[in-house]
């Protein structure tokens, strides 16, 4: 819906897709225009929507939204094969070197970094699942066909065939042993309707061990423990059932135990260390089992009122991160401690229906509803990329000035130093006795001066293998902001009720200090070092001369309430947020605004400028980051978070901006160009 009433607007006001928007007056509201589709649509999870609306925005008017909402469209690192038919299974073998995809009436088998097909095995109908025994090089397959079929992965060749095994096999599974295949499939009769089979087969010739019937629909996995003792299998009907392998015996059943939706199993996997068990189920919920305590979790997390199906689940080696395949194009990788996936994949046009993670963690292979084959490696798995969790709650995420470091800082006191390439935490201390508030790095990014509930102000010198402290002050009151003058010699703080002081850097001597009429919530020096920004809790924006020793108002507000501000790289424009909503642009040279915009959610706690200048972004307690035009105040994209924005920052390249919302973690927004 939201797709086809803006493609029908954007057609409506600027004519047919066709036109060339770029040789119209309106080119800039068509390029605001096709990203606000192009960014409905992501949310929405339509890919193939995303890049068609990509496409046809003006390239004149393409920035950092752009090359963002691009870069999401596509995550993948490649497309590795195109079959004829959906993809309904996908596996590697226990070393990684092989790679088996059930696809129509066909198993293709591939070797070592999928270049080319080793193997192309055949039933008389649809393929429905592949399994590598774990002692020897064989594949077991089941289809449509109701067919169990063993090959030898030398040369190809049927080593054992059994035939009628139900209405259309589901599931196959060895036994650790290799001794054991379990199959699942469902029979029908007039007289009794629909039932779930189970069989246990010996792995040499294929004669039957052992045969039970389960529940009243079909069986759709299955799977051993991995000490061999207990048997898995998901229907239907909903549940899990575990069966004892000594006397094939059930243990339990497992039941969602949610009420509404259908939720049939689609697919289940146990973890490495079989602690765990994820299943997939159609309600569009992964639900992972305790396999001691026999409890669960339920994760979810789709576009607004979906509920489409889990396709596969499948987990990494580490033993609590797993990813799910789903019917709304994505795939997300999950971690067990938490309910928000760590990663939402995009790059599928079709639904996802199968993946498989290689043994090593370091790469992952889906498949959709039209055969496509889609590799992911490393770097597109790697979640801290795009999020680093932080030691607690975050109020601060600000680049250093080469680019080569991000510092944060918040609930109770610490200080850390993340390397951006890696996300990793490369210094941390605890710097306040409660929250850090602010932290900046100086201009040659030997010093940090941060800010904390504590009311204490502290400039560190972090050139050293554990950061010293340089000199600190009491401020009277909480640390809402912090800043170094542009040659770094200075540091501005606010100070208690209603002013602020300078002092000199690094020996901490007071320099300046100036009374207002009300508290300081933001700061920022002007470019030429000679004068500083100050916006206060009633609204008002000043600026202080320091040679002189004066101070004018600015700027005033629609109202009182906090005040963020920033100057632009060349202090032409000073950008004001404040908590009632208003963002504002003033030129600095006749005192007027450039814009004003009224912010549809309430208060922004976060702003800045594209080393550029042609960009805003903005951030507050409606859980949104948006981008804005700097030169008109036009509203480009939003991009939606689950806590506030507490700040946010620009890489010096202008390729990145970094987020902290306060769900401690802090978020990586790449916009990098990748092409046009």
């Amino acid at each position: 819906m939201i797709t086809l009433g803006v493609g029908f607007m954007v057609t409506l006001i600027f004519g047919r897709l066709d036109d060339d928007p770029v040789r119209s007056d309106n080119s800039f509201a068509y390029y605001q225009a096709t990203l606000a589709a192009a960014n409905a649509c992501l949310q929405l999870h339509k890919t193939s929507d995303v890049q068609a609306w990509l496409s046809r925005s003006p390239r004149s008017h393409r920035e950092w939204e752009w090359f963002f909402l691009s870069r999401q469209a596509n995550q993948s690192n490649r497309v590795f094969a195109q079959l004829d038919a959906a993809v309904t299974d996908i596996t590697y073998s226990a070393d990684g070197t092989q790679l088996a995809v059930c696809s129509g009436n066909h198993v293709l088998v591939w070797g070592q970094k999928l270049k080319e097909k080793k193997l192309v095995l055949q039933h008389d109908k649809a393929t429905w699942n592949g399994r590598f025994a774990p002692q020897k090089n064989v594949l077991a397959t089941v289809a449509s066909d109701g067919t169990l079929r063993l090959w030898d992965l030398e040369d190809g060749q049927e080593l054992v065939r059994v035939d009628d095994i139900g209405q259309g096999v589901c599931g196959v599974a060895w036994h650790p042993s290799g001794q054991w295949i379990a199959t699942t499939s469902w029979r029908h009769s007039n007289e009794r309707g629909v039932w779930g089979v189970i069989d246990i087969w010996e792995s040499e010739k294929g004669t039957l061990v052992h045969h039970m019937d389960h529940g009243v629909k079909p069986i759709a996995s299955v799977d051993f423990s991995k000490d061999g003792s207990r048997l898995y299998v998901g229907s239907w009907d909903f549940d899990i059932g575990v069966y004892e392998t000594n006397h094939w015996s059930r243990l339990q059943t497992w039941m969602p135990g949610e009420d509404a939706h259908y939720k049939a199993l689609r697919a289940f996997a146990p973890n490495y260390s079989g602690t765990l068990l994820a299943a997939a189920h159609d309600d569009g919920v992964t639900r992972v089992w305790d396999t001691v305590s026999n409890s669960h979790k339920s994760f979810h997390s789709q576009s607004e009122g979906a509920h489409l199906a889990q396709n596969d689940v499948a987990w990494f080696p580490d033993d609590h991160t797993f990813a799910t395949a789903s019917q709304d194009l994505t795939i997300r990788v999950w971690r067990i401690d938490q309910l928000d996936p760590l990663l939402t994949l995009h790059g599928h046009l079709y639904s996802v229906t199968a993946l498989a993670v290689a043994p090593n963690g370091q790469a992952l292979v889906s498949g959709d509803s039209s055969g496509q084959l889609r590799y992911w490696g490393e770097d597109a798995l790697n979640y801290r990329q795009t999020r680093w969790d932080t030691p607690h709650m975050a109020y601060t995420a600000r680049f250093n000035h080469a680019g080569s470091a991000v510092v944060s800082t918040g609930w109770e006191g610490w200080i850390a130093i993340f390397d951006p390439g890696s996300g990793q935490i490369v210094q941390q201390w605890r710097g306040h006795d409660t929250s850090g508030v602010r932290a900046r790095f100086s201009p040659d990014d030997q010093l940090l001066a941060s800010t904390g509930n504590d009311q204490m102000m502290k400039v560190w010198d972090i050139s050293k293998k554990e950061p010293e402290l340089v000199f600190e002050h009491e401020t009277d009151i909480q640390g809402l902001d912090i800043a170094f003058s542009p040659n770094g010699t200075l540091v501005a703080v606010p100070h208690g009720k209603n002013s602020f002081k300078v002092f000199n850097v690094p020996d901490g001597d007071e320099i300046a200090t100036a009374s207002l009429t009300d508290k300081i919530s933001g700061l920022a020096w002007h470019p030429d070092g000679k004068r500083i920004a100050l916006g206060t809790t009633d609204g008002i924006v000043k600026l202080h001369h320091l040679a002189s020793k004066t101070t004018e108002d600015v700027w005033s507000s629609s109202g009182p309430g906090m005040l963020q501000i920033a100057f632009d790289t060349d202090g032409k424009n000073l950008a004001v947020a404040s908590q009632s909503g208003t963002v504002s642009i003033v030129d600095m040279a006749i005192r007027q605004p450039v814009f004003e915009t009224k912010m549809p959610n309430g208060g922004q706690l976060a702003m800045g400028f594209s080393p550029n200048g042609r960009r805003l972004a903005v951030g507050g307690n409606d859980n949104q980051v948006r981008i804005l035009d700097a030169a008109s105040g036009e509203f480009l994209i939003d991009i939606p978070f689950s806590a506030p924005i507490w700040d946010l920052d620009w890489s010096p390249d202008g390729a990145t901006l970094i987020v902290a919302p306060l769900d401690k973690t802090i978020r990586i927004l790449s916009g990098k160009v990748t092409g046009s």
